[in-house]
């Protein structure tokens, strides 16, 4: 699907909507690859797009998450992508780690939840992985896509914190003892140069 946007998308004005079309693509692939739909109709994980956030107010481009609509059990584990103009991917990193922060704030007032948050800011070919863990510390990776247009680095990155996701719902916990490892989080990884 990258492939077919991009060639169509190739003479157009590089924009936040044609970043958003590459986005919909990667993500609803990894989705449906990842955490496949189930037969009984539970379904683990969510993506929610333009999500408005209270603290601090704005939207949100893209958020993953799992628990009920609008339950007090939603729990947001990736305040995933502000999309960005062809160039300008950093300019999503304040935005991004802000709305990042708050979730992590938030869920470590509950001791029992992990309060890793994982962000990312785009503009379909730069990829800035942020991440909170547990400790508060922040980390940035950053990836681009190969000039043949490969996505497979990034993609595995974005894979890995959709498993990280499923493995912290309480539809998980019930249903599987999978669990992904902290210790194989690639966001540990140092940047790219």
């Amino acid at each position: 699907m990258i492939e077919i946007t991009n060639k169509y998308l190739r003479l157009s004005t590089q924009n936040e909507a044609a970043t958003r079309c590459i986005i919909n693509d990667i993500l609803f692939a990894l989705l449906d690859t990842v955490v496949p739909y189930p037969n009984n109709g539970q379904w683990p994980l969510n993506l929610q797009m333009e999500t408005s956030l209270t603290s601090p107010k704005g939207t949100c481009d893209y958020t993953l998450w799992y628990g009920d609509k609008g339950g007090a059990d939603k729990a947001i584990n990736l305040v995933l992508v502000e999309a960005k103009k062809l160039g300008l991917a950093s300019q999503g990193d304040d935005q991004a780690l802000g709305y990042m922060a708050c979730v992590h704030q938030e869920r470590r007032t509950q001791p029992s939840q992990n309060s890793t948050v994982y962000g990312l800011s785009t503009d379909g070919e730069e990829f800035r992985f942020l991440r909170i863990n547990e400790r508060s510390e922040f980390t940035k990776v950053i990836m681009t896509k190969t000039p043949g247009g490969n996505y497979s680095r990034i993609t595995s990155m974005i894979a890995f914190i959709m498993r990280e996701a499923v493995s912290q719902s309480s539809y998980t916990s019930r249903n599987t003892s999978k669990d992904v490892s902290m210790e194989d989080d690639p966001v540990t990884l140092p940047p790219d140069v």
